[in-house]
């Protein structure tokens, strides 16, 4: 069954990076598609629900400016303060800024590692996509960071690509060779 056009959408305007009319991409597309019930949220806007349920927009970090496309959702209900961050890498200045409206995070929602789709996308061979994965290095640094910035009382590694394809990589997006990586 479709979804209800009638249905309410959030979604970042973008505006954090200046990024012209691509910004706005989303937007257009969901009003074309029909979606009548945007609410379109600037960086750090809150969108009140209700005295119990409230979400706010975290930007993506200035220092990682080619991930302007990613956002942060806070969703704040009853007491509980959960940030879903998933592909929004939050650097030490994001988490500070965050830390200036959110002294606690209940849960925070984490891309697992290293997140790309490089090498599967790439006009490579067979052979050579192998050694790029062999060789990929996972880094945690980001959850490092996090960690001892934000604190959150539960961390989940909830995106990314923290899998391994085995023969079938060719199929997928080419991530790690096993588990152990």
């Amino acid at each position: 069954e479709p979804l209800s056009k009638e249905i309410n959408i959030i979604i970042p305007s973008f505006n954090h990076h200046n990024q012209g009319r691509r910004a706005n991409l989303l937007k257009e597309t969901l009003i074309r598609l029909g979606f009548k019930n945007l609410y379109v949220l600037d960086s750090w806007q809150i969108l009140e629900i209700n005295s119990n349920l409230s979400f706010q927009l975290i930007p993506s970090s200035k220092s990682r400016s080619f991930d302007w496309e990613n956002s942060g959702l806070l969703i704040k209900y009853k007491n509980k303060t959960i940030l879903n961050m998933n592909d929004n890498v939050a650097d030490k200045e994001l988490c500070l800024d965050i830390l200036k409206y959110h002294k606690k995070i209940d849960i925070y929602f984490i891309q697992s590692s290293s997140v790309t789709s490089y090498p599967a996308c790439f006009k490579l061979s067979k052979e050579e996509k192998n050694r790029i994965v062999k060789d990929r290095i996972s880094s945690y640094k980001y959850h490092d960071i996090v960690i001892d910035y934000i604190k959150p009382e539960f961390l989940i590694p909830y995106a990314g690509d923290l899998g391994w394809f085995g023969i079938q990589k060719s199929f997928n997006y080419l991530a790690r060779d096993t588990p152990l990586q």
